[in-house]
């Protein structure tokens, strides 16, 4: 049995400081951060690409940026999550397969909260059909976990599905698992962890055959972003 590669992402509070980069690679660092602002951003290319394997869809990128704020009841997490989704199959089970979308969290005490849902179906020919969020569904999993269920509208072959969604997080001495890998093919994987001059994370792999790409950023000496990336190789 083939497990999920991951990373683990724990706490550890630290005063620790480094020196200050160049400006361009903080620049770069705060944009990897952003990563709403990619949001609707398709290429051509996603449009027209084909499969280079026989599953019926593919996830283009999954991308996650986690940095922290003080909030009314303390410091919170800040996740922000962007995944794009490709559709090559022309049959309706597999396309219904690859359109709904099942997000779980922690909801007792609060724990967590979902906020700022939006989707777009990107067609073939330009166009795009919009997620009404007040279209998704709530539901009870156990006594801790939600989950938040949709589909996305007018899914159908060759069409990207793209979709965010920002987790605020009360518990923070430990993350929420990043997975790199699932059981749908993953074209690209990334997560930009933005520690405070207060606390720094440590992060633990799980299940990692691969190689993923790694780099720090001190900004201003006060926040160090931590990019963790993974793309599929081209087939030879």
């Amino acid at each position: 049995m083939r497990f999920p590669s991951r990373i683990i992402l724990l706490v550890i509070f630290t005063l620790s400081a480094g020196e200050v980069l160049l400006a361009q690679q903080e620049r770069e660092a705060v944009e990897d951060a952003n990563i709403f602002s990619k949001f609707g951003d398709i290429s051509e290319e996603m449009i027209t690409m084909q499969a280079d394997h026989d599953y019926p869809f593919e996830i283009l990128l999954k991308e996650t940026s986690v940095r922290f704020q003080e909030g009314a009841r303390g410091l919170q997490a800040i996740m922000d999550h962007l995944v794009r989704i490709k559709v090559y199959s022309d049959d309706p089970l597999e396309i219904s397969d690859a359109s709904l979308v099942g997000i779980p969290f922690y909801s007792a005490d609060d724990v967590e909260v979902i906020t700022r849902l939006e989707g777009i179906t990107h067609q073939s020919d330009g166009s795009r059909v919009y997620l009404d969020p007040a279209q998704s569904t709530r539901s009870d999993l156990n006594s801790r976990y939600k989950i938040v269920e949709f589909e996305m509208p007018e899914a159908g072959p060759g069409t990207v599905l793209e979709y965010k969604y920002r987790v605020v997080r009360r518990y923070i001495e430990e993350l929420p698992d990043f997975y790199f890998t699932h059981r749908v093919p993953t074209k690209e994987a990334a997560i930009v962890l933005q520690n405070e001059p207060f606390l720094r994370y440590e992060t633990v792999s799980q299940n990692l055959d691969f190689d993923v790409n790694y780099n720090e950023v001190r900004i201003d000496t006060s926040s160090v972003p931590r990019i963790f990336t993974f793309t599929r190789p081209e087939p030879i």
